[in-house]
């Protein structure tokens, strides 16, 4: 089952030697939020009544994703302990969700963080298992809630691991259909940017597209606009590690134009009145703390800093090879250099 509830969570892609840098942030799913840690609570006692209840009732598309991805994360290990869960409530298709997520994290997790040439015969077999499971519940969830957009979300990433005739194509109607139940999917928009990266079905200019498209058809301070930040760090990622230009990557994130818009969607998070009242707001300046200080603008980092609480999110520092030893040391140069 779920342990260590209430006390900090380690999450699967921290490394255990990462876990005890001293002076680093806490590793929690829940990023300190009581709704969230109450709701895994439930989960562990098996009072899946109390659960699905406390779904139903949340109205911001953003403070569902992040609970659901709470209770997928508590169960990626395991995701048929949900069973008792949807085999309880047939009908209603919000198990069928959290389980389908906990699949797509299962299988993710099998397949490893590793390029596609290095993934064993074992891994992708296990890969692909998991994401069949994952796709089944959540084209189940898809049609039981006809207006939800979270498990066509969710399916997005299993277009990216499952054999079709073109995967990018799968992926874009996935995302558009649940652009159509939920205009500017946060969950979504950051799932399709991921499909349409190099290093997966598309292209450094495809996925820049992709980022522009959701900032064009979103207002100022919407939290699926800090999707050029994933986007930038995803540029600068492939430049270290697939054109192995570890100097590139680095400068590139601080070219002027690059740095001004980093800046640009920090200042929106940062004045948001929409990300500030949500559950995940944490994740949000935690990706602008690491953007602005690899842009090597401390000064606005330290701020987002200090909005994290110190809790460090399964995000995009996760790249680095010791988030927590990296995060605790960006955070001493920004309280350092930024004032």
């Amino acid at each position: 089952m779920i342990l260590g509830l209430l006390a900090t969570v380690v999450n699967a892609p921290f490394a255990l030697a990462d876990r005890m840098v001293i002076g680093g942030p806490t590793i929690d799913p829940t990023l300190g939020d009581s709704d969230a840690a109450a709701m895994l609570a439930s989960a562990d006692a098996g009072a899946w009544d109390v659960v699905e209840t406390g779904l139903s009732k949340v109205r911001d598309p953003d403070d569902y994703s992040f609970l659901v991805g709470c209770l997928a994360n508590a169960y990626e290990d395991s995701p048929n302990e949900l069973d008792a869960w949807v085999h309880a409530s047939p009908r209603v298709g919000i198990a069928n969700t959290v389980r389908g997520a906990a699949w797509v994290l299962r299988a993710w997790k099998s397949r490893s963080g590793m390029k596609a040439s290095m993934v064993s015969r074992h891994r992708w077999v296990k890969f692909e298992k998991a994401l069949v499971q994952a796709q089944d519940d959540l084209f189940y969830a898809a049609e039981a809630r006809a207006q939800d957009a979270e498990p066509v979300a969710w399916l997005i990433p299993c277009a990216m691991g499952l054999p079709f005739e073109d995967n990018a194509e799968e992926a874009k109607n996935r995302h558009l259909g649940a652009m159509q139940r939920c205009p500017g999917h946060t969950k979504a928009c950051r799932s399709i940017l991921t499909a349409m990266c190099e290093k997966w079905l598309g292209s450094h200019e495809r996925m820049f597209a992709c980022a522009n498209y959701v900032i064009s058809i979103t207002p100022e301070g919407h939290p699926a606009r800090s999707v050029i930040l994933q986007a930038h760090i995803e540029r600068a990622l492939y430049m270290e590690s697939w054109e192995n230009d570890e100097e590139g990557a680095k400068a590139y994130l601080r070219r002027p134009e690059v740095a001004q818009e980093i800046a640009s969607c920090a200042n929106e998070i940062e004045s948001s009145r929409h990300i500030a009242k949500l559950k995940n707001r944490i994740e949000h300046h935690s990706l602008a703390a690491l953007c602005l200080w690899k842009a090597g603008l401390y000064a606005s980092a330290r701020r987002h800093f200090d909005a994290t609480n110190r809790y460090l999110p399964d995000d995009a520092w996760g790249y680095e090879l010791s988030p927590r030893r990296t995060w605790r040391n960006a955070h001493r140069e920004c309280q350092r250099k930024g004032g």
